[in-house]
């Protein structure tokens, strides 16, 4: 059964652009952002590139994962629940991120 106009909510299309939004973020920062990041990571820190891309992989496969996860819980209680909590956990890791230290080679773990 399709909804007649008048019982569409009026604000369909706000909520329709702060998703778009919302997804440019989370793409552009984890998917197409972090290229731009190679190169200087490797140069600033002397990091191999293969430790810098293992970021962008772990970036993506969250994506992958956490997707299928949010899907089936968006089915239980509901999407606008499950988008306003992963935009509430984004705005808190953008936040972490910021007040992350620098962190040289010998202080991180190794990955091998």
């Amino acid at each position: 059964m399709q909804d007649s106009p008048s019982e569409l909510p009026t604000y369909r299309w706000i909520v329709v652009s702060a998703s778009a939004l919302i997804l440019a973020l989370a793409m552009g920062s984890i998917v197409n952002g972090m290229s731009a990041f190679v190169v200087p990571l490797e140069n600033l820190h002397g990091w191999d590139r293969a430790d810098v891309s293992l970021i962008n992989v772990s970036g993506i496969m969250g994506l992958a994962f956490g997707g299928l996860l949010m899907g089936s819980i968006a089915d239980q209680f509901g999407t606008r629940s499950v988008v306003m909590f992963g935009s509430a956990i984004m705005g808190l890791s953008y936040l972490t991120s910021a007040l992350a230290y620098n962190n040289t080679p010998s202080q991180r773990p190794s990955l091998r």
